[in-house]
């Protein structure tokens, strides 16, 4: 059996106020927000929602921006399952969110895909990797 999901989930969105984000978090990963007694190294308020959730506003060197950093760590997309976890990136994006870290993973518990064929791939240049095109030259190990 093989699967995909997203392991994690980071960014910003911009121009809605932190309240609408942290509704739709909670709402998405039906947990509760707890605000934290301290913001982040750059913004200047916090909350968790969740054990795996972070959210940050109130930008420290732009405190009138409307910007809401989002941190949703794999342990909280897992919960959710790869259906939800793409519904809450779809609806972030509906929320305009700039995505600045996205991991997604594929399993291959069958090993449909052994190590030894994907490197080789890779070398032959028929894997199309968007980096690929600008490393033309690089070896692959």
């Amino acid at each position: 059996m093989t699967g995909t999901g997203l392991g994690w989930l980071q960014g910003t969105v911009r121009g809605r106020p932190a309240g609408e984000v942290l509704r739709l978090l909670r709402g998405r990963l039906d947990a509760e927000a707890e605000l934290r007694p301290m913001g982040t190294r750059w913004y200047e308020k916090s909350a968790k929602v969740g054990p795996h959730t972070l959210v940050a506003w109130e930008p420290r060197t732009r405190p009138d921006a409307d910007e809401v950093y989002f941190d949703i760590a794999q342990r909280a997309l897992d919960v959710l399952g790869a259906r939800a976890s793409l519904d809450l990136a779809a609806a972030l994006l509906e929320f305009d969110a700039h995505f600045t870290r996205t991991d997604v993973y594929y399993d291959d518990r069958l090993r449909r895909a052994e190590p030894a064929t994907v490197r080789e791939a890779f070398r032959a240049r028929r894997q199309a990797h968007p980096r690929q095109e600008d490393q033309r030259n690089a070896e692959v190990s």
